[in-house]
Order: structure tokens, then C-alpha cells, then sequence
């Protein structure tokens, strides 16, 4: 038996079956992603599925804890660990506190696994307590690469919010009106400004910094006024 082989035979169970959440097959068996055909897998593990990947094990993790979620309506850390590692085969009082440490609520905070700055740290807790220090394998913090994480994330649905576009933005929308509405009506004196500011001098400078500054009074003034008479 080569070195390899023989590191790969002493990984965690999760981390040889690209099952880093610890999934136990059932009957009838979950169709899961990239789970390998039945056969295969009862000879690779007797009792938990067998991935084709680890994204697949991640995202077969994700899945579960957003049935929980979606379907029976846990909401909290406690909640979610105590389904997914029972007290009878599970310290579940020490995975509930270091996955709740690790996503930085209280054990019975409620969160929502479809937030991806909760789902990301909540995957890499669970990954971090099912299989163990990952060091002694020279592997990253949490055994798997950030890129991992993120795709696994994607397979899983669960992706970040883009801003919205200000353009879109009614308050941006109405705000621009108002400041058109504004510009239009102190137009006609512009050009009689104009007249007395001479770009290329000091005085010019700083005459034109003052009326923009006059214009931006006066838009933000007309803004006030509206939203005092709309309410």
C-alpha cells in the first residue's frame, strides 16, 4: 500500500465519501445530486451516502437544513442541530454552542439559512464538527477550499443579494423630479450669474462654487418640503 492510499484511508468517514455533513442513506434512499449509484456506494459505505464530489456532500447538506427550515419550520440553531445530531448519537448540547459561536447568534436566535452570511459559516461549523480537526491532513480550516464552499452555495440556491440599482430606487426617482422641478425653476437666472463669474479668475472660482452650492440648498429644500407635505 502506497503513502496516499494510506493517507486517504485514514480520512474522517464525511471527508472519504465526499460526505462532509455525515448524510445516513435511507429507505426509501433520497434522490439526491450527485449521489453515486446504490451498488457503488453500499460497497464504498454501508450506511451514509457517497458522493460524486464534495460540492455535491455540501450542497446535499445546504438542502437539508432548508427542508428544515421550509417544511417544518425550524428557525434556530438549536433547533436545526437537534434534528440533524440527535442526544443519541451526538454531544448535541457542544454542536449546538460551536456551531452558534461560529455564526454568532444564540442557540435559539431565529435565522434564515437562505442568508448566505448565515448558510456559509453554519456549513463550514457543521463540516468543522462532523469530521474533526482538519490540520494533521494539511487541509484548510474547515477541509475544504473557500471556492468549495461558494459553489456549493450556488448548487444550493442560496446566493448574494445583488443592491439595488439606485436608478430603480423611488425615493432616488422622486428626488431627481424634485431636483429637475428646482434647476427649471431658478434657470432663468442662471444666465445673469453667469455673466459675473469669470471662470479663469479666482473670483470666477469661487463664485461658481457658491452657486452650486445655492442650487443644492434649494433642491435640498424643495425635498424637506415635499416630504413634510406628504406626510
Amino acid at each position: 500500500m502506497n503513502a496516499q492510499a494510506s493517507t486517504t484511508l485514514r480520512l474522517p468517514r464525511g471527508i472519504r465519501c465526499n460526505n462532509p455533513g455525515n448524510i445516513r442513506r435511507t429507505t426509501p434512499r433520497t434522490p439526491w445530486q450527485g449521489a453515486l449509484p446504490l451498488g457503488e456506494a453500499i460497497r464504498r459505505d454501508a450506511e451514509f451516502e457517497v458522493f460524486e464530489t464534495p460540492v455535491k456532500g455540501l450542497r446535499a447538506a445546504l438542502r437539508t437544513f432548508i427542508t428544515y427550515q421550509d417544511k417544518y419550520g425550524l428557525a434556530s440553531v438549536r433547533q436545526w442541530i437537534s434534528r440533524w445530531a440527535p442526544d443519541s448519537e451526538n454531544d448535541t448540547v457542544a454542536y449546538i454552542r460551536q456551531v452558534a459561536t461560529a455564526i454568532r447568534v444564540e442557540p435559539d436566535d431565529e435565522i434564515n439559512v437562505h442568508d448566505i452570511d448565515i448558510a456559509g459559516p453554519l456549513l463550514r461549523a457543521v463540516v468543522r464538527h462532523e469530521n474533526g480537526d482538519p490540520r494533521p491532513y494539511k487541509r484548510p480550516p474547515h477541509w475544504y477550499a473557500d471556492d468549495v464552499y461558494a459553489e456549493a452555495l450556488r448548487q444550493a440556491g442560496i446566493v448574494a443579494r445583488k443592491p439595488p440599482s439606485l436608478a430603480s430606487d423611488p425615493a432616488v426617482q422622486a428626488g431627481a423630479a424634485v431636483g429637475a422641478g428646482t434647476l427649471a425653476q431658478y434657470a432663468p437666472y442662471l444666465p445673469v450669474v453667469k455673466d459675473y463669474i469669470k471662470p479663469d479668475s479666482a473670483v470666477g472660482s469661487v463664485a461658481g462654487v457658491l452657486v452650486l452650492l445655492a442650487v443644492v440648498y434649494l433642491v435640498v429644500k424643495a425635498l424637506r418640503k415635499r416630504k413634510v407635505e406628504s406626510q
